[in-house]
């Protein structure tokens, strides 16, 4: 039986505190000076996998590795340990913050500096791993990564066009500012919207490019989601299929209902849980939103709700959902037609 091993990471912008604990808890390896690029990232994993070799004793082991979702310090670390995972030894767990950060009240961990965050990652990766509670990352491809860095640009050059349409029509209300000045403002929005179309068709070119037109237009024919939300809906949450039901998917874009109830003095409304990819929910939000005038089903369903009466946010939130029921459903089937197909070509 192989000896399991697990190592909690706190990622900082300059350096990783790790700790290797046993699966009874007890501390193997701890650093606090590993450096946050590849050659640290070399030197973490051969020192974690001498130490786990050497305490497994002769037998096979795999290591746990667990870090919280840090955005941009931890991305580059998380690649690396997808990659280079020892034939399979080591497996990565991307955390939620606020899970960690539940679980440090919750077994009252009361210091807090980076080696005990490193100790606490590793202590939760027992925890909920013996329990399967939580499942290893799946890292998304090199195409998937390329187009989420071409559709969170698009976001932000459209976030900066419309800071310059504001300002521009401020600038006409109030009729005293000079004319180059409206004259820069005009030409920034300018460059930013050829920029923008620029992107469209890098986007588009990288689609076909990366083998992702099939998925692309199966999201596409859909109605409500279009050109921009199917590119983000690639780029953030990757193949649906990876998905094992909508209940993921819902997870991973944070829009499960909060209630906050208790007795008869508390009884508040339900909210979202926002614990997912921002930038997904967005995407997904406002193909709900074209989805309620220009999708049949979804129109029903939200018109149902209102009349119910739903406030005009929640049934927008739970179109959603069952705009990711709509489309894990098409992924399945197409999925199955493929299978045929290819059965009925071999036969």
């Amino acid at each position: 039986m192989p000896s399991n091993f697990y190592l909690g990471i706190d990622v900082s912008k300059a350096s990783l505190s790790v700790v290797l604990m046993s699966s009874n808890s007890k501390v193997l390896w701890s650093s606090k000076k590993i450096a946050n690029q590849p050659s640290g990232f070399k030197q973490m994993v051969e020192h974690a996998s001498k130490i786990a070799s050497k305490h497994a004793d002769g037998d096979d082991y795999s290591i746990a590795a667990g870090m919280e979702s840090t955005g941009v310090y931890g991305e580059q670390l998380s690649y690396y340990l997808a990659d280079n995972n020892m034939s399979g030894r080591i497996s990565l767990y991307v955390l939620n913050p606020f899970a960690v950060k539940s679980y440090r009240k919750a077994t009252m961990h009361l210091n807090k500096n980076d080696a005990a965050d490193a100790r606490l990652i590793a202590s939760y990766l027992i925890s909920m791993i013996t329990t399967g509670q939580i499942t290893p990352w799946q890292a998304p491809s090199l195409a998937e990564r390329l187009l989420r860095e071409l559709t969170r640009r698009r976001a932000e050059l459209v976030t900066l066009r419309e800071a310059e349409y504001n300002r521009l029509e401020k600038f006409r209300a109030g009729g005293s500012h000079p004319h180059p000045v409206i004259e820069s403002v005009q030409e920034l929005i300018a460059h930013l919207e050829q920029q923008i179309r620029e992107i469209d068709e890098a986007i588009e070119k990288h689609i076909d490019d990366a083998g992702l037109r099939d998925t692309a237009e199966l999201l596409r024919s859909i109605d409500g989601i279009g050109k921009v939300s199917s590119a983000s809906f690639i780029g953030e949450a990757g193949d649906i299929s990876r998905y094992r039901s909508v209940k993921q998917l819902v997870s991973r874009l944070g829009i499960a209902p909060c209630e906050n109830q208790s007795g008869t003095s508390i009884h508040k409304k339900p909210v979202m849980s926002r614990m997912g990819s921002a930038v997904l929910r967005h995407a997904m939000y406002m193909a709900a939103l074209v989805a309620t005038r220009k999708n049949k089903v979804i129109s029903a369903f939200y018109n149902r709700l209102l009349a119910r009466g739903k406030c005009k946010k929640l049934a927008v939130i739970a179109s959603m959902r069952k705009l990711l029921h709509i489309t894990r459903h098409n992924k399945k089937r197409h999925v199955h037609i493929q299978e045929t197909i290819h059965a009925a070509e071999l036969w």
